[in-house]
């Protein structure tokens, strides 16, 4: 196992195999209804996808007509979601930054920021994650949406659970699982041949749990209101105990 490489290093090593891991063509009759509904619900005709990764939700939103602005702090996936835009011909603006950052590239106002795929809970502490909201706040329009998604912490936190998914493509077996140390969780990738002597790859990121109850106290700060849990994408009822994910809807 490496030592933990810092967020950008870790995503840049991922990010040649983030699409085979995640099952990229697949997601798309899997997620874009609950993409659509929202866009249609909202009345999104521009949007910032902050740490897009490979642009998965950025390009359906383009796909549904939606002008984008995707940004991500790894070059590397920046890299590949322009490689997945050029093979779909979808056209979108892809930047490299921190959000703390986005004020500054990000210069016309957005209907709707969506912070997918987790990317909050790599906030270093809660000024960090503050931070980050501002910065969102910044680049929304009055009334504009924001759109959170993180896995549920209250659930892992309680059942501290080791392996969060294993994924198999071709002879490829990607195994995703989690340490616990104290207020932080170690989360690990291992990519490894099957059926091969050779021991896999690991490398690591420290989470730092961002739970709904975190979110509650800080959007306020951050200038939001308005705000909803949900405990999917599909806006299914928040349950802190059984719900996969913790899905946020708010109002700038």
């Amino acid at each position: 196992m490496t030592d933990p490489l810092d967020v950008a290093a870790f995503y840049d090593w991922l990010s040649a195999d983030y699409d085979r891991m995640t099952s990229f063509e697949q997601r798309f009759a899997r997620e874009q209804p609950s993409i659509k509904h929202l866009v249609e619900a909202y009345g999104i005709r521009t949007a910032l996808d902050a740490g897009t990764g490979t642009g998965f939700h950025a390009l359906v939103l383009a796909q549904l007509g939606v002008n984008v602005t995707a940004v991500d702090l790894s070059p590397s996936m920046i890299e590949q979601l322009t490689l997945n835009a050029r093979r779909l011909g979808i056209g979108l603006n892809a930047l490299v930054g921190a959000f703390q950052d986005i004020p500054d590239l990000v210069l016309s106002q957005q209907d709707a920021v969506f912070s997918l795929g987790n990317t909050l809970a790599h906030s270093t502490s809660r000024q960090d994650l503050v931070a980050s909201l501002t910065a969102f706040h910044r680049v929304l329009r009055p009334g504009g949406i924001l759109i959170v998604q993180l896995l549920n912490y209250i659930r892992i936190l309680n059942t501290h659970e080791q392996v969060q998914n294993v994924r198999e493509d071709g002879s490829t077996r990607f195994t995703r699982w989690y340490e616990y140390e104290g207020e932080r969780v170690r989360f690990h990738i291992t990519r490894e041949q099957i059926g091969s002597d050779v021991p896999g790859e690991t490398r690591t990121v420290v989470l730092r749990p961002v739970t709904r109850d975190e979110l509650r106290s800080v959007l306020p700060e951050a200038g939001f209101d308005e705000v909803v849990f949900y405990g999917g994408m599909t806006m299914d009822p928040f349950d802190p105990l059984l719900s996969k994910d913790c899905v946020v809807h708010a109002r700038a």
